[in-house]
């Protein structure tokens, strides 16, 4: 079993801080990634000791395991894990996607500088969570970029900043309210429609129309519910659907028509950008993971 390691990163595409630059009470480290294609290797199962990590989900689609149970993630979703827990990608590749993850550290004393009675009062709910995954909106993504950006900084007003934006945003996850934040009606639709003709060709012109909005009413609302436009979200799950059929024995060509690919050469496209392995990759690997 892998101990989570953290040091200072800096490239193109990652930024990790950890405490010695962040220099906040019981921020053990905070992170950024953006991958604009899917990350061939998994992220191994591992633990982070005396911490509880918070990952924010921009965007994209990831999938993270805990002991035996997966864990589908897309945009405006957190995952939490706990203390000394294992968890990581298991078998599966990283999709493109963007996040945000933060380390805690569970013992901190003065947390985020607080006064220590609410710091202790904010640490206490966070090891009380009672789930792993939850559903936040814009604002959300507003307040962790906010943290993220002047918590890097050498200047000790915006550190301030940082540090009360992180506060409010570890205080509306772990407010009941906001466990369900439901999305609405026409998005909803929208959703259940897709899942409902996934392996049928699904123009948005079509889409918009089912729901009742305009489509450039339809891509605002869909990417602000859901933190995807709805073409990701419908390739996404094709290709969910097309790991299926090719592990059933399917061959490329017969699952790209399935799924109302015009080709069997644009699936595989797609199919990499996605997982990180062409279909007929993919099939290889089927017997090891049986």
């Amino acid at each position: 079993m892998l101990i989570n390691d953290y040091f200072h990163t800096i490239s193109d595409n990652r930024q990790v801080y950890t405490d010695k630059e962040i220099g906040i009470p019981g921020i053990r480290l905070f992170g950024h990634q953006t991958n604009n294609t899917a990350y061939r290797p998994s992220l191994s199962m591992h633990i982070h000791p005396g911490c509880i990590e918070i990952c924010y989900i921009v965007r994209g689609n990831q999938i993270y395991s805990i002991d035996d149970d997966e864990y589908h993630l897309t945009g405006n979703n957190v995952f939490v894990t706990f203390e000394n827990q294992v968890h990581g990608s298991g078998l599966n590749p990283e999709g493109k996607f963007e996040l945000y993850w933060i380390q805690i550290e569970v013992a901190s004393e003065n947390f985020l500088a607080l006064e220590k009675s609410l710091a202790n009062e904010l640490l206490k709910a966070l090891k009380a969570l009672k789930a792993h995954k939850y559903k936040c909106d814009n604002s959300d993504k507003l307040l962790v970029e906010a943290a993220f950006e002047n918590l890097i900084s050498d200047d000790k007003l915006k550190k301030i900043a940082g540090a009360s934006s992180l506060a409010i945003f570890l205080s509306k996850i772990v407010s009941c309210d906001r466990f369900d934040l439901a999305i609405s009606p026409a998005i909803q639709k929208a959703t259940d429609y897709i899942e409902n003709n996934i392996c049928q060709r699904i123009p948005l012109g079509i889409l918009a129309e089912h729901v009742n909005l305009s489509l450039s009413h339809l891509k605002k609302l869909f990417k602000k519910e859901t933190g995807e436009t709805p073409g990701d979200y419908i390739n996404y799950l094709k290709i969910k659907r097309s790991k299926e059929m090719l592990a059933s024995g399917l061959c490329v060509t017969e699952t790209a028509f399935s799924l109302g690919f015009s080709s069997s050469s644009y699936f595989a496209v797609v199919f990499k950008h996605y997982t990180g392995f062409s279909p007929t990759e993919y099939s290889k690997r089927m017997p090891a993971q049986d």
